[in-house]
């Protein structure tokens, strides 16, 4: 899975993006104009200083973007990312989060709201149902993160296709309304992203042969990534004690043969493996005991 971490862009970069009318012409370039115009008519006040896009199970940035996009307290109002950095690779089925900080470029203190959009179909629009959250949080004030976690659907166009991230100094964002046109604070930045789908569906995971009975088995799953579900069925009779869990772990009060079920969904379908193990019972009350390697010890 690739991965960019880029946090020196020179201040250059943030001088000509400044001027809206430019960011249009000049930063987006032609092999991405099909794509409606966003961007501040401000420099002031609200930018983005940080963006994060996160494999929600790994905890992997697959992007991580803290470049400051404001010199000399002129905040950036679009930046064009989507040719500087290299595209990730993100999975149908997948979960990930969006993680966006909001900075202020001077002393100021202002109510803001933020979110994000994925072209899914690749058809050079952002539409509602490609929002990060079918509407976004509602607006504080502070620097902080704003959080999406979400899952990429199994219906999308596979390639490489634009994220696009915004912060508004506002309480009325909209999906998707606010994915174009021009807002007086804040900043855009779009980011490119290829759109992958699952090539196989497999269930495994770890187990033990044998544990001790009352004690707690831990079940490591083998394919966590790229899954919608993966639900465990404790005793493999049809009970599910976990609908959804990447891992699981388990303790049986009773010795015996004990079989556990995972079942694991991805865009493809399900797949699903039994495994069995032995829960031991002690046949003796154990003896405590223990060995000392000093007989004596100096007191102080």
């Amino acid at each position: 899975m690739s991965k960019i971490s880029f946090s020196n862009i020179k201040k250059s970069l943030v001088k000509n993006t400044i001027a809206f009318a430019a960011v249009v012409g000049l930063s987006m370039g032609v092999a991405n104009a099909q794509y409606c115009a966003s961007g501040a008519s401000s420099t002031t006040d609200e930018y983005m200083s940080d963006f994060k896009l996160i494999d929600a199970v790994s905890g992997t940035a697959l992007i991580s973007n803290n470049t400051q996009q404001v010199a000399n307290g002129v905040c950036a109002q679009y930046t064009d990312f989507t040719s500087i950095l290299k595209a990730v690779n993100i999975s149908a089925g997948g979960r990930y989060t969006v993680s966006i900080q909001v900075s202020y470029c001077a002393t100021g203190v202002y109510t803001n709201q933020a979110f994000a959009w994925i072209d899914y179909n690749r058809n050079n629009a952002f539409e509602a149902n490609e929002g990060v959250a079918a509407t976004p949080q509602t607006g504080t004030s502070g620097v902080r993160y704003i959080n999406y976690t979400f899952t990429v659907p199994c219906n999308i166009s596979p390639g490489v296709t634009r994220l696009r991230a915004m912060c508004s100094e506002t309480t009325t964002l909209s999906n998707p309304g606010s994915a174009c046109g021009t807002y007086t604070w804040g900043e855009t930045e779009d980011y490119a992203v290829n759109l992958q789908l699952p090539s196989s569906v497999s269930a495994d995971f770890a187990t033990p042969s044998s544990v001790w009975v009352k004690s707690k088995v831990n079940f490591i799953n083998s394919n966590p990534i790229g899954y919608i579900s993966h639900t465990w069925d404790a005793n493999n009779d049809g009970t599910i004690e976990a609908i959804n869990s990447v891992n699981y772990n388990y303790t049986w009060s009773t010795g015996g043969t004990k079989c556990m079920k995972l079942k694991s969904t991805n865009c493809l379908g399900s797949d699903s493996v039994v495994k069995c193990l032995t829960v031991n019972v002690p046949t003796v009350i154990p003896t405590a005991n223990f060995v000392a390697n000093q007989t004596t010890i100096e007191q102080y």
